[in-house]
């Protein structure tokens, strides 16, 4: 519901799915959005499965699944920013990753979570908001909560010139090929 509120709004460019497990997700974004979609998972048997399924619904040219995990690879960060971030994780995972959800995220992009239960939402909108971004809305389904954070633009950003005149936040030693100079995929 989150994802079809915001195809309303706004177009987004840059969707990542982190935790994609099936690829439902991202392949909701692709096509709602008409974009290219990276989704990571860590999980092999979910990369595979999420592969299989984004065949199946003929997405393959729209959504790209990559082995990772979270944004310490090269292949999620030198990707980035990212106007469109959806985690559908446990709180621990959100709660670890929210620094590097705020510093991937663009100035005006959107962060959608889920998998949440209502009486984490709190901790989880305090660790957000700390971190530069802002609550935009929330649903709820019965003890089941997804909030939508938007970027207030202060989160701090780390960026870097590529070879394509894009700017894009890398962690040091990620280059064109990842930073063992093997592909991250």
């Amino acid at each position: 519901m989150a994802i079809e509120r915001l195809a309303h709004s706004r177009a987004y460019r840059r969707p990542l799915d982190i935790g994609t497990g099936t690829g439902v997700l991202a392949m909701a974004m692709a096509q709602l959005f008409r974009a290219h979609v990276i989704a990571g998972d860590n999980d092999p048997l979910a990369v595979d499965v999420a592969r299989r399924n984004i065949a199946r619904n003929e997405l393959a040219g729209w959504v790209q699944i990559r082995e990772v995990d979270g944004f310490g690879a090269c292949a999620v960060s030198r990707d980035g920013p990212y106007d469109l971030i959806v985690m559908n994780l446990l709180l621990g995972p959100i709660i670890v990753m929210a620094p590097a959800v705020a510093r991937h995220l663009t100035g005006d992009g959107r962060v959608i979570l889920s998998g949440l239960l209502r009486r984490q939402a709190r901790r989880v909108i305090a660790r957000y908001v700390a971190l530069g971004l802002r609550l935009e809305s929330r649903i709820t389904d019965g003890e089941w909560e997804t909030l939508v954070l938007r970027s207030s633009g202060r989160a701090k950003r780390h960026l870097v010139a590529n070879g394509d005149g894009v700017r894009r936040r890398m962690p040091v030693g990620c280059g064109e090929r990842g930073a063992a100079g093997q592909s991250d995929i």
